[in-house]
């Protein structure tokens, strides 16, 4: 709805970007576009890259980073700009408007250990990762530990009390 009221044009050809984003209804028909479209010079940029995440029954499905991995093998597309999570330029955006503008001081909350503390982590944030249907533990094939883990915000407000 944002980029309709805004005058794009959702799937159109001789397109100058694909945007991959949220799709809860995403059509055969919507894919084979911006395929196209990427292979004929179209930029690819996602909004976020986390492969997974819960809906509103609780199960775990495919999320935006999915649909970008697939338009790459697809494409053979490799330039794909991130504009969101896990993109270091996202949370730099983001301490731009805190007061102390400052990394170490900034903590980063969330359940996806790599879409949404992976990029906070390389730029020095502390984390914390709150365990989640998603993510029920902390995966072992993520090399850095957060700061904190907890089970709910609750719990992370008692130790930041500290």
């Amino acid at each position: 709805e944002f980029y309709k009221k805004h005058g794009f044009d959702l799937v159109g050809y001789n397109s100058q970007a694909v945007v991959a984003g949220l799709d809860k209804w995403l059509e055969k028909k919507t894919m084979e576009s911006a395929a196209y479209e990427i292979r004929n010079g179209a930029r690819l940029i996602a909004l976020h890259r986390n492969m997974t995440r819960v809906d509103g029954d609780g199960r775990i499905v495919p999320n935006v980073g999915q649909l970008v991995k697939d338009l790459e093998e697809i494409t053979g597309y490799t330039a794909t700009a991130t504009i969101g999570k896990p993109s270091e330029i996202f949370y730099l955006e983001a301490i731009k408007k805190l007061p102390f503008q400052n990394p170490a001081v900034t903590l980063m909350v969330g359940d996806d250990p790599e879409g949404d503390l992976s990029g906070a982590n390389k730029l020095g944030m502390q984390t914390a990762f709150v365990r989640s249907k998603k993510y029920g533990i902390w995966p072992a094939e993520i090399s850095f530990k957060p700061g904190y883990e907890v089970s709910h915000l609750g719990e992370l407000v008692g130790k930041l009390g500290r």
